[in-house]
């Protein structure tokens, strides 16, 4: 494993599938890896660091058993430290989390069994080495099952004890943010806004370049209250206006109203035409008209060619 700072791992299908994608832009100082019990699926990825988790016989098991196995398989896994006895097990984890990491993102989809048993015992082990630790996840459908749904919830929970962040997208906000996409547009859609999110909170992805004050903004959320997470996009004549107005309406998380946050990132997009100083005081002028205070705001941008002369905006605040 390399001594890269940053390490995203994709946990489960949805994890890995979207850790491919991201592994493609070679994102600086970044390792990505993807962790799976299927390992097929992670012989035939093109993301080079895998982890192989369990012994395979998870899919054997009853639904109610599978978040603690998926669990236990994790915990098994490190204990094989000692003895080495796995080729893409657990082992790994004492390299992944050394002294060169400081931040780690996880990303899963928590319906998932693997995913939900996997994903907080992972975030305990990179928390007790005192690796930041973010998580970024969707939850599932309104239309899944009750189990589905208490699954990733027992799931959720146990993530917010060991991680420094955690970010929810509710999969059934999709679909009324951006119309009626069939189950497949839907499943891409959610992968797309996850990757945007990994990219916003990405360290370099900031004017000031400094880790710290970025490890400092999520933790200045000592009461561990919901993120609010929305976005917009605006064109034409006060794009800027239509685009924050925009995300400031579209939530995609677990926390409804935008009012009574304190601090903002914000995550701009611009096409072929750059964002200005103006739109750039424009934004700035909606929020606290619509906050009535004067709120941090911490700013990334970067260029997307696929937008044209559009903006889009991400905002993340609590």
């Amino acid at each position: 494993m390399s001594t890269n700072e940053i390490k995203i791992i994709g946990v489960g299908k949805t994890g890995h599938q979207i850790v491919e994608k991201i592994s493609v832009e070679a994102i600086k100082n970044t390792d990505c890896i993807v962790c799976d019990i299927n390992a097929k699926d992670l012989a035939n990825s093109s993301v080079q660091n895998k982890i192989l988790l369990g012994t395979g016989k998870i899919k054997h098991l009853s639904i109610e058993n599978q978040v603690e196995i998926g669990m236990d398989s994790v915990l098994n896994s490190e204990v094989e430290l000692a003895t080495n006895l796995a080729i893409y097990g657990f082992d790994q984890f004492d390299a992944l989390f050394g002294e060169q990491s400081k931040m780690t993102i996880l990303i899963s989809r928590l319906g998932g069994t693997t995913e939900a048993g996997a994903t907080p015992v992972i975030a305990q082990i990179a928390y007790k080495r005192g690796v930041f630790v973010g998580a970024i996840v969707y939850t599932p459908f309104d239309f899944e099952s009750e189990n589905t749904k208490n699954i990733a919830n027992k799931a959720l929970r146990k993530l917010r004890e060991d991680c420094d962040l955690v970010l929810v997208i509710k999969h059934s906000k999709i679909g009324k943010l951006y119309g009626n996409l069939s189950f497949k547009n839907s499943e891409s859609k959610a992968n797309e806004i996850v990757i945007r999110l990994v990219k916003a909170i990405m360290p370099m992805g900031f004017i000031n370049d400094n880790r710290l004050d970025l490890k400092l903004f999520f933790k200045n959320n000592i009461d561990d209250n919901p993120f609010f997470i929305g976005i917009g996009d605006g064109e034409g004549t006060d794009r800027a206006k239509k685009a924050i107005e925009a995300a400031l309406k579209n939530t995609l998380s677990e926390r409804e109203r935008f009012e009574g946050v304190n601090n903002i990132l914000l995550q701009i997009n611009s096409g072929s035409t750059e964002m200005t100083v103006e739109e750039k005081r424009e934004i700035d002028n909606v929020i606290f008209n619509t906050l009535k205070n004067r709120s941090a705001i911490t700013m990334s941008v970067s260029e997307d060619c696929s937008l044209g002369n559009a903006l889009s905006i991400m905002v993340i605040a609590y």
